[in-house]
């Protein structure tokens, strides 16, 4: 675990202790319709790091974020919240279905952006149907209480970021490819349609966590509307 200027441990880092009940017994739980069986493992406490890195202990690992692989990308981590490698997103609790959202007051930057409670949203919860990737990495979407307004923490890099959004993984995109809208931005007004699969360039005027919004187009669930993307101040 590591934030911008330190880490918790050098890489590989701190080993992981599978959990276990009262009895001894090591938890596990199941998803998928029960076709992959997962144990739960667990590490010492998040309180001033954003970031992680899972791995298998092998420094000279490789590869990115799925099972079988040596390491996972660097990702933002989300206190109170469970990993699963298979898919490569966070979970609200091993049931898929959803949590309070985690406010941490920790940490010693008051500056806001980087401390490590921003990795969930005040009054959102997780959406574990959305996924939303730049350049393929993943980044956990959130949900208001009605299910009609998402958020997404991104980090974008200067430039072209490339960018899908997924619901249960059916894509929702333009008809239309290579098309480019330049943030930070407020209505934008991006539709994307789950009937098309083009992706899309937020180009950042600079580089920053950013907050991308997004609700559906009137209530119909086969469109969604990106209505600002804005860097985090």
């Amino acid at each position: 675990m590591f934030n911008d200027t330190s880490y918790k441990q050098a890489y590989p880092g701190e080993a992981l202790t599978r959990l276990t009940d009262a009895s001894g017994n090591n938890v596990s739980y199941t998803w998928n319709g029960g076709n992959y069986t997962a144990q739960v493992w667990k590490t010492g406490s998040p309180c001033v790091y954003n970031k992680i890195v899972f791995n298998n202990g092998d420094s000279n690992g490789g590869g990115v974020d799925q099972i079988g692989k040596k390491k996972t990308g660097d990702l933002n981590l989300f206190p109170g919240c469970f990993y699963q490698a298979d898919g490569s997103k966070w979970l609200g609790s091993l049931t898929d279905a959803g949590r309070e959202a985690t406010v941490d007051t920790g940490g010693s930057d008051s500056g806001g952006g980087d401390n490590p409670g921003d990795g969930t949203l005040d009054g959102f919860t997780v959406d574990s149907g959305f996924t939303f990737k730049i350049n393929d990495v993943t980044y956990t979407v959130y949900q208001n209480a009605a299910g009609n307004e998402f958020k997404v923490r991104i980090p974008l890099a200067a430039g072209a970021n490339w960018t899908t959004v997924q619901k249960n993984g059916r894509d929702y995109g333009l008809e239309q490819s290579s098309q480019s809208y330049d943030v930070p931005k407020s209505g934008v007004d991006i539709y994307l349609t789950n009937v098309h699969s083009n992706n899309i360039s937020l180009n950042a005027s600079s580089a920053g966590n950013y907050i991308a919004t997004f609700t559906y187009d009137n209530g119909n669930t086969g469109t969604i509307m990106i209505s600002s993307v804005l860097k985090e101040s």
